[in-house]
């Protein structure tokens, strides 16, 4: 396994993490980023930072890839905003989020402004209602 997708709620909002284990880096991926590409919300997530080496150590990553837990720290990257769709809305986050992760399973490379923007959102979600409709699977009580 070479990357993991994590998504974070932070206050009021959701964030995708794309985390690369071979780079020691941790992709933000944030729907609402200023628009030179920081993210304030780049602090919020560095708790993952904090809770990756530990995770990774009991599921005896470093272990297989012969690797020192201490050696291999995590840094945070935001995607610039240039790169990326923002919204332009306070409740599509997470709908961004979904858009993202897509995207990153898919392997197209940024930048993504061409391939959807905040007017695709409502068909996004229009197709997400139907794929669970037509792929959700019922819930089994235990």
């Amino acid at each position: 396994m070479d990357s993991v997708l994590i998504s974070c709620h932070l206050p009021g909002h959701w964030v995708l993490c794309h985390v690369l284990f071979k780079e020691g880096k941790v992709l933000l991926f944030d729907s609402l980023n200023e628009w030179d590409g920081t993210s304030h919300r780049l602090k919020d997530v560095c708790a993952l930072l904090y809770l990756l080496p530990s995770l990774l150590k009991h599921a005896g990553y470093y272990e297989e890839m012969k690797m020192d837990p201490h050696a291999s720290p995590f840094t945070v990257q935001s995607m610039r905003s240039e790169l990326i769709p923002q919204q332009d809305d306070g409740y599509s986050c997470g709908v961004f989020l979904m858009k993202y992760a897509e995207l990153i399973l898919a392997r197209v490379k940024t930048p993504w402004n061409s391939v959807f923007g905040q007017k695709d959102i409502k068909g996004i979600r229009k197709a997400i209602a139907i794929d669970i409709y037509t792929n959700g699977q019922p819930c089994n009580s235990l």
